[in-house]
């Protein structure tokens, strides 16, 4: 489902020089699809592509800057490359971790491509558990794409960053890459998506018999929506009676209702104002 034009306007940024799209919405929303459209938009041009997903990162790596950067390093040079050169510009004594690893991207793995290197980071919301590490990671970002308007070799490198939440580290104006480039946040789908959703389903809904009453409870919801789509299309049910026991321990929506009470029970002061 394309959400017009959040699509075409993605594939017009990512084949501009110095480019660093921002992609924001709750989890669920679609995030994931939308980048791995640009990766494909992206190879159709011939650019390299990276993608990342920051949710698979050992834990034992994220509590250290400099194991963070050489996972970060090599996860892109194996993507794009098998000759590993790490060690050739890797000097955290001298240098320290961030210049190591701008200096790796600068003298070696943009050198030695003649295109575009479009990088995606997904959930990069994952870091802001690690305060010192997602610091000096997201200053480096911001200064990649700052060397973009004086350097021609960090032309080249096209950035695509998604994340669910604005609760990241409070760097200042100067040293975030949450306020540059060009930012698309996914809206829900409309009730038109909707009913084309339920089509490409098989599914013969209307407009006031089920469309209205699945959107009065999930809103436009894409994974929401879907979840009910393929479960009234795969095991035959109506809508109605999905829905009757939507919200209880074996409804369609128990999994995503735990994984929210799950989050809820980490903040008691969050649980307690929603109740």
């Amino acid at each position: 489902m394309e959400r017009f034009p959040i699509e075409s306007e993605a594939y017009k940024q990512i084949v501009r020089e110095k480019s660093l799209i921002r992609i924001k919405a709750p989890n669920l929303m679609g995030k994931s699809s939308l980048v791995d459209r640009i990766i494909d938009y992206a190879l159709l041009q011939d650019y390299k592509t990276v993608s990342l997903n920051l949710n698979t990162v050992p834990e034992t790596t994220l509590i250290d800057i400099d194991k963070f950067l050489r996972w970060f390093s090599l996860s892109v040079t194996k993507a794009i490359t098998k000759d590993n050169k790490l060690r050739d510009y890797w000097d955290v004594e001298l240098f320290g971790s961030v210049q190591s690893c701008t200096d790796y991207f600068e003298e070696y793995l943009l050198t030695n491509i003649d295109c575009p290197l479009v990088l995606c980071l997904d959930n990069l919301d994952r870091l802001f558990q690690y305060p010192t590490v997602t610091k000096d990671f997201l200053e480096m970002l911001r200064d990649w794409y700052e060397k973009g308007n004086n350097i021609s070799i960090w032309k080249k490198l096209r950035l695509v960053i998604a994340h669910s939440t604005t609760d990241y580290i409070n760097q200042g104006i100067n040293y975030s890459p949450f306020n540059v480039g060009f930012p698309l946040q996914l809206p829900k789908f409309n009730e038109i998506q909707v009913l084309d959703l339920a089509q490409r389903h098989q599914l013969d809904w209307k407009k006031e018999a089920e469309i209205e009453v699945l959107m009065a409870m999930v809103g436009g919801h894409p994974y929401l929506v879907r979840k009910a789509m393929f479960e009234s299309s795969y095991h035959n049910i109506e809508l109605k009676k999905l829905l009757k026991d939507a919200d209880e321990g074996t409804g369609i929506y128990n999994d995503h209702l735990r994984r929210i009470l799950t989050q809820l029970q980490k903040t008691p002061e969050v649980l307690e104002a929603l109740k």
